[in-house]
């Protein structure tokens, strides 16, 4: 239960500064109206986007090995094949793909997403999902 409370913490913190990066506006009510397409995979090759996606798959990594916890690979594993996948979703979505410098971009994107969430993994997440 433990996990599945540290997973879902983090899946809100991300989806919190995803919507602060991304064009919300304030309602009359003073609640918080976030416009649906200002959330694009481009988001996630700026610098607060990079610290997204490392939430975003520290995420999702924990909510996979709350799930299922005899998955065969680790959780650094895990934080590396989740972020590879988003980023080339990314890099498709956005058409970096064509050009070497686009590419450079996603990949230092990438790079430091996946060291975030990696880190993240090897010292936060173990440390919390031990308890």
């Amino acid at each position: 239960m433990h996990r599945i409370i540290v997973a879902a913490t983090l899946a809100v913190l991300a989806v919190l500064t995803l919507a602060g990066v991304a064009s919300a506006q304030i309602t009359e009510g003073g609640g918080i109206d976030v416009v649906p397409e200002s959330i694009t995979f481009a988001l996630l090759l700026t610098a607060a986007g990079t610290g997204v996606a490392a939430m975003l798959v520290t995420g999702t990594v924990a909510l996979i090995k709350a799930v299922w916890e005899a998955a065969p690979v680790s959780g650094a594993a895990l934080a590396f094949i989740v972020s590879v996948v988003l980023y080339v979703v990314a890099a498709i979505a956005t058409d970096s793909w064509r050009d070497l410098n686009l590419l450079l971009i996603v990949f230092i994107s990438w790079l430091t997403c996946a060291t975030s969430a990696v880190g993240v993994n090897q010292i936060i997440a173990k440390r919390a999902l031990a308890v």
